[in-house]
């Protein structure tokens, strides 16, 4: 079980490093292939994390599973986020508008879309 958390956690670290890189698009834009990257790093980490997760709940005792899927919940809010942003980016690159601020929540803060030139 350790082995299982300490991959766990090397992939939340993985995750961590994503999306802190889009959530700096605003002052640190991306490209078209930064989001490719980005997108693809995102799969591998959701489909690694997926499987994990499932092997986790199969290992833990019974009196472990609520904190395991606090931490599956935890880990999959940040990889929607994330990949939510990572989305809002991708269309305004493939509608060629200026950088912008996001409408979700970014930072801790919604706000509306809006140009920043």
């Amino acid at each position: 079980m350790d082995d299982l958390l300490r991959k766990r956690r090397n992939l939340k670290r993985k995750l961590t490093r994503a999306k802190n890189k889009i959530d700096t698009h605003i002052s640190q834009p991306l490209d078209a292939d930064d989001t490719e990257i980005l997108s693809d790093q995102l799969k591998e980490i959701w489909i690694e994390f997926n499987e994990l997760s499932d092997e986790i709940m199969i290992t833990c005792e019974e009196a472990e599973m609520e904190a395991q899927e606090e931490a599956f919940n935890e880990i999959s809010d940040k990889y929607y986020e994330g990949n939510h942003t990572l989305k809002v980016i991708i269309r305004k690159i493939v509608i060629g508008e200026a950088p912008y601020i996001d409408g979700g929540n970014v930072g801790g803060e919604v706000v509306r879309l809006q140009p920043q030139w």
